[in-house]
């Protein structure tokens, strides 16, 4: 009797202690009331791409006419920030985050606290998410790589078209990787460079994956690292192993590839972006993003 009600306990527990977190995708910012409903005191204003811990749902629904689309939500209340009082907001202009957010003082002083890129039809911010200044730009293809301790996964991205009525679809995927394991012990420095040309290596990915339209905001889905690598062992049979030679660089071998001690790695992240004009001309562009695995 005392482990089933110590059960009852526990489920009890985590379901009321679950967190959960959400974004602001309203453009111009969000109110924040004092009380859920539209004729209460404005108390504070939440910025686009801030990250809002829940307190509770009130249930009362509400629909808005945002330049004829109906948004439908509710009134959440929702936890105080360092800039903001807690209060009311309209749920119609937040998208649910899977993860807990990172402090903003986490964000590297001399770069701004979101990412951005200009193609020519349209703009592109990926917000709490800091990239390298150096941008690299080929024909339909931004480049950039992840500054380090950041994670693309979870990250809230907007599409800002140029024209209004253009229409947008956004996918993405994830780029795996196999290679050989340098093994300073028995490959001498100057065989380096043969060794690197002739090693053994894969590179592919899984089809592209279309993300969800909110108001042209999308949530970038985490990638679970380690199930990756588990499905691509299990699809291609290939044996586990553990060859740590760690040095200046990860260089740690968890499986085995064509007899060869192998890494796996992730990376880079591709987005694809569809544009799509009125008269349905489609425009295709490409960000693809190089990952950063520590400092």
């Amino acid at each position: 009797m005392k482990k089933i009600l110590g059960l009852i306990f526990l489920l009890f527990f985590f379901k009321t202690n679950a967190q959960e977190y959400f974004s602001v995708i309203a453009e111009n910012g969000l109110s924040i009331r004092n009380k859920p409903n539209l004729n209460s005191e404005k108390i504070g204003k939440l910025e686009v791409g801030k990250d809002i811990l829940l307190i509770k749902k009130s249930g009362q629904k509400m629909s808005i006419n945002d330049n004829n689309q109906l948004i439908n939500g509710e009134w959440y209340e929702i936890e105080s920030t360092k800039e903001n009082p807690k209060g009311y907001v309209f749920s119609g202009y937040l998208l649910e985050k899977k993860e807990q957010p990172n402090d903003i003082n986490d964000c590297e002083k001399e770069l701004p606290c979101y990412s951005s890129v200009s193609f020519e039809n349209f703009d592109l911010k990926i917000y709490n998410y800091q990239i390298q200044k150096n941008i690299t730009k080929k024909q339909d293809t931004i480049q950039v790589i992840e500054h380090v301790f950041n994670q693309i996964g979870d990250k809230l991205l907007q599409i800002i078209p140029k024209q209004k009525k253009d229409s947008i679809r956004v996918s993405y995927m994830v780029v795996e990787n196999i290679n050989e394991q340098y093994d300073y012990r028995k490959i001498k420095p100057s065989e380096y460079d043969d060794w690197f040309k002739n090693r053994v290596k894969w590179k592919g990915q899984e089809p592209f994956v279309e993300l969800k339209n909110n108001l042209n905001f999308y949530r970038i889905p985490k990638t679970e690292y380690e199930q990756k690598e588990i499905l691509r062992k299990q699809n291609f049979k290939l044996k586990d192993t553990l060859v740590d030679l760690i040095g200046k660089s990860p260089n740690v071998a968890t499986l085995i590839y064509k007899g060869k001690a192998c890494t796996y790695g992730l990376g880079p992240v591709i987005i694809r972006i569809e544009l799509y004009s009125e008269n349905r001309e489609k425009i295709i562009k490409f960000l693809v993003i190089d990952l950063s695995y520590g400092c």
